[in-house]
């Protein structure tokens, strides 16, 4: 498994062609996961003292999903997290 991020088209293209390179297969998994519910699990990892991530602005969140690229016609697999989130 190689999760890095990928947040743009050119990065998802680069790692397809490396994994094709090394006979490896790839998969794009994209969860969908709505803006509040993903700045509490943020809020909360910033608010764990065990927690080994740095901690991560409301600011800081936005300005990274201006540069996130949605995949389209990547041969994603789109992961609907509407129902899991509810809760």
């Amino acid at each position: 498994m190689y999760d890095e991020g990928l947040w743009t088209r050119a990065r998802r293209a680069t790692a397809r062609g490396v994994a094709l390179v090394c006979d490896a297969e790839s998969r794009l998994l994209y969860f969908t996961v709505d803006p509040a519910i993903q700045w509490q699990r943020i809020d909360a990892r910033n608010a764990d003292p065990q927690s080994r991530q740095s901690t991560l602005s409301r600011d800081r969140l936005d300005l990274a999903a201006t540069w996130f690229e949605v995949p389209d016609d990547e041969g994603q697999i789109l992961v609907d997290t509407t129902d899991a989130t509810a809760g």
